[in-house]
């Protein structure tokens, strides 16, 4: 998981910061296997919200910050 090795590469300001971000990520993929685009594209709204949230409060490198942001856009396109 992205997430997780961006943690462990200290692109991250604390653990709540990857927590928070990993918490959203669970969630869309528990509605990924129920194939559940409405609530899958929620779920990716409020990470991207999140994930602008910790880049404004410095708590993420702008590198994380980007790809995680890259990624979660193609993920949006593929659910719209």
């Amino acid at each position: 998981m992205l997430v997780e090795h961006f943690e462990t590469e200290e692109e991250f300001a604390d653990e709540d910061t990857a927590h928070s971000l990993e918490v959203h990520l669970k969630a869309v993929r528990q509605f990924e296997k129920q194939e559940d685009a409405e609530k899958i594209l929620k779920h990716m709204n409020g990470f991207m919200d999140l994930l602008e949230h910790h880049y404004d409060d410095d708590a993420i490198s702008d590198f994380a910050y980007h790809t995680l942001l890259h990624q979660a856009e193609n993920f949006i396109q593929q659910w719209e």
